[in-house]
């Protein structure tokens, strides 16, 4: 069993025991997460064990960000950046998970997934790393990267994510 405390007190701890995580809310209520072997593909269904929505790509549960699924086509400076758009859902998960502090599964629909329900490459943890709004240099990198990666519909908000340190 390995412990990983929250940070400054403020976020879940997170448990490794066996094949789950358990997470430990600041409120002592308790979840558990499958853990995912990086390299290998996963179907939407096996993502939902996570909770929230697994349509949508940060799917959220309680006021909380449970998994990232980005699609490589839409996302192509992955892992390093997830372009946000500009519809309501979207942007209120994208600024959940700005806001959370902890790391979260990361999947990966690359370029050429395979064929199946197993579409879903997971890649590890991550949590965005831009984590304190700036308004201004918000606006201008989404700017840069609508240009530069010629996105269609616009980016309204560019994500820098970073992998979670403990193995």
């Amino acid at each position: 069993m390995e412990v990983e405390p929250g940070a400054q007190g403020m976020s879940p701890i997170v448990v490794r025991y066996s094949l789950y995580d358990v997470r430990v809310m600041e409120d002592d209520s308790v979840s558990s997460a499958p853990n995912f072997k990086i390299g290998e593909f996963y179907s939407n269904e096996d993502i939902r064990t996570l909770g929230g929505d697994p349509v949508i790509f940060l799917p959220f549960k309680n006021g909380e960000v449970v998994a990232g699924r980005f699609d490589q086509r839409l996302n192509p400076e992955l892992l390093g950046t997830v372009l946000v758009g500009y519809a309501e859902r979207v942007q209120k998960a994208a600024k959940m998970f700005r806001g959370q502090a902890w790391y979260v599964p990361v999947f990966v629909k690359p370029l050429k997934p395979p064929r199946g329900e197993k579409k879903w490459r997971y890649e590890g943890r991550y949590r965005v790393s831009n984590r304190v709004p700036d308004p201004v240099e918000d606006a201008e990198e989404a700017r840069l990267a609508t240009i530069r990666l010629r996105q269609e519909p616009k980016v309204s908000l560019v994500l820098h994510l970073e992998p979670d340190p403990t193995p």
